[in-house]
């Protein structure tokens, strides 16, 4: 009769230990790039497309975007960083890179087409009820 019980608490367990380890690498990634000048942006509507010759695969969420430089970095709370641009170096704590081929603006949404390891990736950003004319720089 424990089994149960101890099933919950190890997926409760698993998933404090997750979310903490997500905080940590944002806590790290904020760190690193605290004197420098960018651009947040919170709760963008964000959808990414991969898609490579064995799989494709849909994600939708809010996320933080932060504009760095010729980056883009999408910051989603209990999931890993992802850093969108043609860099080499890659930051600390971004687990994901994505190389893009290019950018369109349409209606308030930056599309961002671009490549992966393993395919091709298509990423939106919905920038409804914000004054792009601020981020312009970066597009």
């Amino acid at each position: 009769m424990l089994w149960p019980g101890a099933f919950v608490l190890l997926l409760i367990l698993i998933n404090l230990i997750v979310y903490f380890y997500y905080k940590n690498q944002q806590n790290t990634f904020f760190n690193y790039i605290k004197n420098r000048d960018f651009t947040q942006i919170k709760n963008i509507e964000t959808s990414i497309d991969t898609y490579s010759k064995i799989s494709s695969k849909f994600i939708y969420r809010k996320s933080n975007v932060i504009f760095l430089e010729e980056r883009i970095f999408l910051i989603t709370p209990n999931k890993p960083i992802i850093e969108i641009s043609n860099c080499i170096k890659k930051f600390p704590a971004v687990y994901y890179h994505f190389n893009y081929s290019s950018k369109t603006l349409k209606n308030n949404t930056l599309e961002i087409k671009g490549n992966t390891s393993l395919g091709k990736v298509n990423i939106f950003l919905n920038f409804n009820n914000f004054d792009l004319h601020s981020i312009n720089e970066y597009l």
